[in-house]
Formats: C-alpha cells, sequence, structure tokens
C-alpha cells in the first residue's frame, strides 16, 4: 500500500523491504531495494519487474532519467525511454543529498556530504567543475584540467597533490589561475565577463613577460638551493648579505630569481633576468638589503614554462638600527605647454602644495624634496628625479606625484604630458609609464607610493580596446 513517499510495499505484497521509490506514471513506480536490486511494479497487475540487479542509496526522478545514487557516492542515469543505463557518474565521495538540473536540460549541479557542489554536462557525459567551499566565504570553482577560478583567501586552503607529492597553488598559479576557461566551461555567465577574464589573463602573461605557448601542463618543479645557509647568521649589524645560490631543473631552463623582503618584491614583478643563459643549472651570488629589525627573505625561481619553485624562507635580524627614515618626495606638475591650447589651471600648484605639505611632516629623520614644474618638465629632466630617489636607502620611503596631462598614442600606449610633448605623436617626448614603473621598482627603497593625477591614468586598458 502506498501512502505518500515515506510508505512502504508490506512485504507480504512483495518479498522484498524498499529503500526508496519513485512513481514515473499512474502505472509504473520504479522500486529501489537495498539488496535485491531495482524494479519496476504495476500498481495495477501487482507485478514487479526486475530492471538492475543492485541496490541504491537513493533514487530521483529527473525528466525521462531515473538516477540512482549508489551506495559509493556515484550516480547512475537510467534512460527511461531507452529502457537502459546512459552513463554512470563518479566523483563525490559521500552521499549525494540534492540533484538539480539546469533550465537548458543539459547540465545538473549535485550537493553531497563530502563538502562539494559538482556540475556536469549529460551529453558529454563529464565532470564541468567542482565548487569547495571553505570558512569565510571562501571558496574555489575547479576544473578536471586543474583550471581554478577562487576568491582571494582560498589560495591558502587548497594544495596539488601528484604523485604523492603535495604543492602550493601559487607555484602554478600563473598557467591555472583561469577564470575565463572556467566559467567558458560552465557556460552560466556573460561572454563579456568572460572576456574580461581573458584580457586579464593575456595582460598578465605579457606583464610578466611569458607567452601562452610557453606554460606547459606538467607538474615538475625548478628548485632553489641556498648553498652557504649554513653560513648566514640570525643577526647581523651590516645592511646587506652576500647568498650563493644553486638554480636548477631537469627540463625546463631557468627563467628568473624572484626575492622577496618583508613580502616586497625587492626586483620588482620580473625578479633577476636569467632566461638569456637559457640553463637548466645555474650558480649565482646575489647581494640582499636588510631594512633595520626583522627581515624575511624569501626566494624562488620561475622556470621557462611559468612554473615556480618552492620558496626559499629565511629571517635575519639587523641590528643596531635606531634610524629615522628619511621621506624622498618629487612632485611634477604641469600646467603650461609649448601648445597653450592645453594649458591647465592648478596641475603646477598641486605639485608645489603637495610637496609642501609633506615638508611639516615631524614623524621622519628628514624630508627631502624635489619640485618640477611647466617647463622644467621634459624628458631630459626627468633624470633628475632618478637621481634624487637613488640617495634613497631600504629604510626611506619615496613618493612620486604626476599631475598634468595625460595621453594615448595611436596603440592607446599612456604617456605623461612633459612641457614640450607633441600631442598629436606623444611617443616622441612624452613620459611612458612602464617606465616610471620599471623606475620605481629598481629602487631600494621598499616603501614607494605613486600619484598620477591625469587623464587615463586609471580606467583605460588598451589590450580591452577595440578598433573599428
Amino acid at each position: 500500500m502506498i501512502e505518500g513517499k515515506n510508505a512502504y510495499l508490506k512485504t507480504d505484497t512483495l518479498s522484498f523491504v524498499l529503500q526508496d521509490f519513485e512513481v514515473i506514471d499512474s502505472a509504473t513506480i520504479w522500486l529501489n531495494t537495498k539488496h535485491y536490486g531495482q524494479f519496476v511494479y504495476n500498481p495495477y497487475t501487482r507485478i514487479p519487474k526486475k530492471i538492475l540487479d543492485y541496490g541504491a542509496r537513493e533514487v530521483f526522478l529527473r525528466g525521462h532519467f531515473l538516477v540512482l545514487e549508489t551506495f559509493a557516492g556515484a550516480l547512475d542515469f537510467y534512460d527511461l525511454n531507452d529502457q537502459s543505463l546512459y552513463n554512470r557518474f563518479i566523483g563525490h565521495k559521500d552521499k549525494v543529498t540534492d540533484l538539480q538540473f539546469h533550465l537548458d536540460g543539459d547540465k545538473f549541479a549535485t550537493s553531497s556530504n563530502d563538502g562539494t557542489i559538482r556540475f556536469w554536462s549529460l551529453s558529454t557525459k563529464q565532470t564541468l567543475a567542482t565548487f569547495i567551499p571553505f570558512k569565510n566565504e571562501e571558496f574555489v570553482l575547479i576544473t578536471g584540467e586543474n583550471y581554478y577560478l577562487m576568491s582571494k583567501g582560498a589560495m591558502d586552503e587548497i594544495g596539488f597533490k601528484v604523485k604523492g607529492n603535495y604543492y602550493y597553488p601559487e607555484q602554478f598559479d600563473l598557467k591555472y589561475n583561469r577564470p575565463d576557461l572556467v566559467l567558458s566551461k560552465l557556460q552560466f555567465s556573460d561572454k563579456d565577463l568572460i572576456q574580461a577574464y581573458h584580457q586579464a589573463y593575456l595582460k598578465r602573461l605579457k606583464k610578466m613577460n611569458f607567452r601562452e605557448d610557453q606554460l606547459r601542463a606538467n607538474f615538475n618543479l625548478p628548485q632553489v638551493q641556498v648553498l652557504d645557509r649554513a653560513k648566514i647568521p640570525s643577526k647581523t649589524s651590516t645592511y646587506s648579505i652576500r647568498l650563493s645560490l644553486l638554480l636548477n631543473d631537469d627540463l625546463v631552463p631557468i627563467d628568473r630569481i624572484n626575492i622577496w623582503v618583508n613580502n616586497v618584491a625587492v626586483h620588482g614583478i620580473n625578479g633577476i633576468d636569467m632566461r638569456s643563459r637559457n640553463a637548466l643549472k645555474i650558480e649565482e651570488n646575489i647581494t640582499v638589503y636588510l631594512v633595520d629589525g626583522k627581515n624575511k627573505i624569501e626566494i624562488s625561481v620561475l622556470n621557462q614554462s611559468g612554473i615556480e619553485s618552492y620558496k626559499e624562507v629565511m629571517e635575519i635580524e639587523k641590528e643596531g638600527g635606531n634610524y629615522v627614515p628619511k621621506l624622498y618626495v618629487a612632485a611634477i606638475g604641469t600646467s603650461k605647454y609649448e601648445d597653450a591650447r592645453y594649458n591647465l589651471n592648478y596641475a603646477d600648484k598641486d605639485a608645489e602644495d603637495l610637496a609642501f605639505t609633506f615638508q611639516q611632516a615631524k614623524c621622519f629623520g628628514e624630508v627631502k624634496s624635489l619640485v618640477l614644474t611647466n617647463e622644467e618638465v621634459k624628458l631630459e629632466n626627468l633624470a633628475q628625479i632618478k637621481t634624487f630617489f637613488e640617495q634613497a636607502n631600504i629604510n626611506d620611503i619615496v613618493v612620486l606625484f604626476i599631475a598634468g596631462h595625460g595621453v594615448l598614442d595611436v596603440d592607446f600606449n599612456y604617456f605623461f604630458a612633459t612641457h614640450d610633448i607633441d600631442f598629436k605623436d606623444p611617443g616622441k617626448r612624452g613620459g611612458p609609464y612602464e617606465a616610471i614603473e620599471k623606475f620605481l621598482d629598481s629602487l631600494k627603497a621598499l616603501k614607494k607610493l605613486l600619484f598620477i593625477d591625469t587623464c587615463h591614468s586609471g580606467e583605460l586598458d588598451k589590450d580591452e580596446i577595440k578598433i573599428d
């Protein structure tokens, strides 16, 4: 007798106890037993017909599919139209708690007690991606090819396991951090969002001087070793240490050395170039400058496939440091141009006012300033800023302020407008942003601040511009 989902067929009617059932239509009920298999039952003839030989934890009716959750967590899709097993979907490690189809009728999602949500394709019979939530609303969405989209804090929650070895995700981030590929595979997101993610990926490759074809799908890690580590003191009174490094990779040539002091990349995003040597094994001596107090030094190498080594980490305390940091402020403001049609009212005054304001600060050992305005703002004079900032040591602070016009060339490259810039051809006499960024990266000071108060200083990305 059947009275709702919780009823059962009396054992005096059938020779088995039901685990679960689904009503297919008025004349067909799917019966799931734990030990005797799967049956189709006609309530009018009261005759069960055996369909499958194995039991299931639970059954779901979804369209013309009867879905059986096996006791191992797999999902068997039985096609009621063809009366055959369509496919077994394997992935969850524990009980499946729900199954819901997308409106397109092909993609479906399953939740499980294993703590994950999996997205599948019925037509391709593949897992599309797995959603893994963590504490504090962090998450990762990862495909079977290891491409992932993750929240900012999730990097600390996951890792790769290959042949029994565990790896941190940041070591492969350049290749596998691909939100564009994840969203493309799911086909849920707006095409403009996917394109924006793809452009961000290409921009990151370009900035790090890699091509997409260089990024290989392997888990071979380069290695870095500090050969004289045993001789490195835990405390020192000097402002630098010399390190002897051994860099090697079994398969792919070494590309660069990355060095951080107190979480600051002291050689910028591109590190110390090793690509030109095209070698699998390199011995290199480097000098690392120290700040007063604690210095956390991290060293890694990147190979030419974009794979990063484990970081060598050491801590050194610089003793005897009573140094009060100096502040170096360089302010550039251009209100008057050779082409007077582009004159401004306040850019020169803003530069002067900012420098004056910083000079009143009492928290620094000394405040040094350099101000260039109007006719002084020419490419030849900008070398003064480099000389000025090079006086700053690793403990000091540098501030660069730029105000005036920002101009784009025909390729949408940004240039700061110098006094004698040709506004129709800014590449001739303008100040390129890449040069400013590279210059700041080269400074010894760890604490650097850049202000740019111009047009196009932040809102435009040339890689996203299309010309019809």
